[in-house]
């Protein structure tokens, strides 16, 4: 499991862009830098620390999440954007990586069940949802007689 937090700040119509650094020197694996707008919100982040269980955002992570909110967001270092909300969650990881492909566990029970399983993603399901989502199509496809893209 991973845990993640992350600020939420009011997202002014201007702003429409995913912004994303998860290599040094601004950020890491386990310190990714971004801002997402999702709705009238900004999703400024973050975190994904392996087997932390802390349910709280804690003052050096609130310190952070303002300091990539100062480097993300135009204006907010010198006039900072209204704050709304925070989050903190859990996300679940697999340690073989990302869990996508045909499960066929239930076909020999009577009536053919099979889904598609697209779980494990952790901190980075966001960030690979079109790709993974893509895969998944392509396997629908296929099974239905299709080619695969």
């Amino acid at each position: 499991t991973g845990r993640g937090c992350l600020k939420y700040f009011r997202r002014p119509d201007s702003f429409k862009t995913c912004l994303l650094a998860d290599a040094p020197p601004i950020g890491s694996d386990d310190r990714p830098v971004y801002a997402i707008p999702r709705g009238d919100v900004v999703a400024v982040g973050g975190f994904y620390l392996e087997d932390d269980y802390e349910p709280e955002l804690r003052p050096e992570e609130n310190e952070v999440l303002d300091h990539n909110a100062s480097l993300l967001l135009p204006g907010h270092a010198n006039s900072p954007w209204e704050e709304v909300g925070t989050w903190v969650g859990f996300r679940p990881t697999r340690v073989s990586g990302v869990k996508l492909g045909v499960n066929t566990a239930l076909e020999g029970a009577g009536g053919g069940a099979r889904w598609i399983d697209n779980y494990g993603h952790g901190g980075s399901g966001w960030t690979v949802a079109s790709g993974c989502a893509q895969d998944v199509c392509d396997i629908v496809d296929y099974l239905h007689g299709g080619e695969q893209r």
